[in-house]
């Protein structure tokens, strides 16, 4: 993490590929066997307490300022998760089949376009049934791909995604931002990350952030409790409690309690944030389902 605070990609590569003694495999390369899990022994989220312990060494001791701590940390994390991907049977399949749906999706992209400009009411009309089945077909292929991905309880943020339903992950919709700028001269593709393949590493971001993004909406609707609530759109995985199962005590003086869910400009966490006397939460939501 500290290669890529200090943008030495190359580095930070040759140490997620380092082999090291791996438990009953011999030897595994570093980005598959130092993961938050294997580190720290946790039943809630090891890359949370991961996090907490070194932020403090970076933020307070190394002078690294907070937001480059949480850059550096989401980047890594990222890079490792993809660098690993690339080393799984089925891979290069998998990316190669969405690189062409990815190229076919561009050019129903520039034939709609095309399409709009004119007056061809024919060719409009089949330029968005071609625009509508390559959308169609680059989702299958993202999805397929990004199956393949093992995520397990990464601490990231993640926000709402910009098309569809679900979330994505911040750090994965940066990375692609930077890779669609800076093309050849990106320094993480120079270094190597992708085997180099522009096409290859941009196939596979998308898939690693849709992965870290499926993970991230279980875990907005997971920490929604009973009764209902608005899904937050962005928030740190790792963050959020499980209030699927959870009961709520009721003080013995109180009189008895309803859920209300409170609406947010930001898309934050407000469900089962109030908590409302019965009377109070009868006048603003009749028949609301009682919280247990």
């Amino acid at each position: 993490m500290a290669a890529i605070a200090a943008g030495r990609y190359e580095l930070a590569r040759s140490l997620i590929r380092m082999p090291v003694p791996a438990p009953y495999e011999g030897v595994s390369l570093a980005g598959d066997a130092l993961t938050p899990e294997t580190i720290v022994s946790s039943s809630g989220s090891p890359a949370k307490q991961l996090f907490q312990r070194i932020e403090p060494i970076f933020v307070e001791h190394l002078a690294t300022g907070k937001q480059q701590f949480d850059d550096s940390w989401e980047t890594f994390d990222f890079l490792r998760i993809l660098e690993m991907t690339l080393q799984r049977a089925g891979s290069q399949e998998a990316a190669d089949r969405l690189r062409t749906s990815n190229v076919a999706l561009a050019a129903a992209k520039e034939r709609m376009a095309a399409a709009n400009a004119s007056n061809d009411a024919d060719e409009h009309d089949e330029a968005s049934s071609a625009l509508r089945l390559a959308i169609q077909a680059a989702d299958r292929a993202l999805g397929q791909y990004a199956d393949m991905i093992p995520v397990f309880r990464p601490y990231l943020r993640v926000q709402h995604a910009p098309r569809g339903i679900g979330h994505r992950s911040v750090v994965g919709g940066r990375i692609l931002g930077q890779l669609e700028n800076e093309g050849q001269s990106s320094p993480i593709l120079i270094a190597g990350f992708g085997g180099g393949d522009l096409e290859l590493l941009i196939a596979t971001c998308q898939a690693v952030d849709l992965a870290i993004g499926r993970v991230g909406h279980e875990a907005a609707m997971a920490s929604l409790p009973r009764g209902g609530g608005a899904v937050p759109d962005h928030f740190r995985i790792g963050d959020l409690q499980d209030r699927r199962h959870w009961t709520i005590s009721r003080p013995p003086t109180a009189s008895p309690l309803r859920f209300v869910a409170v609406g947010s400009s930001q898309g934050e966490v407000c469900c089962g944030t109030r908590l409302l006397q019965l009377g109070e939460a009868q006048a603003r939501s009749p028949g609301l389902p009682e919280l247990r």
